[in-house]
């Protein structure tokens, strides 16, 4: 048996937040047409952040989450015409600007059912 050696170690922190919003889909398909009108749903987040092993707690779960929990304000009690997958995007890269992230995953679900989740992995540009 060959040695195995670690080749990536990653810490990855995750908070949970929820807003309640309307959306719709103008585009739906017939079988499913009452989603071209807008509908309330409960819209869980789970936002998950890749963090240095090293790193000595550089994000607190708790300042995190007041700040995902503000960012969701821009759609709580709305109508919108976007999806779980759009939600998940735009949270996503509000994460990887906001804390300078190399990577980050955002699960977006309606009403503890369905969900849609977008991940992001960005390659930083060596200066050398």
């Amino acid at each position: 048996m060959g040695e195995v050696k670690v080749v990536r170690r990653t810490i990855l922190i995750g908070v949970k937040s929820n807003f309640t919003a309307f959306h719709y889909w103008n585009n739906a398909p017939y079988e499913v047409a009452f989603l071209r009108h807008p509908h309330r749903h409960v819209f869980n987040v789970t936002l998950r952040m890749s963090v240095p092993p090293s790193a000595d707690r550089r994000f607190e779960f708790f300042i995190v989450k007041k700040a995902l929990h503000k960012y969701l304000d821009l759609w709580r009690d709305k109508t919108v015409p976007l999806s779980c997958e759009m939600f998940a995007s735009m949270i996503c890269g509000w994460a990887l600007k906001k804390y300078d992230l190399n990577e980050c995953s955002v699960t977006v679900q309606e009403d503890n059912e369905n969900f849609a989740t977008y991940s992001e992995r960005l390659e930083r540009a060596s200066n050398g």
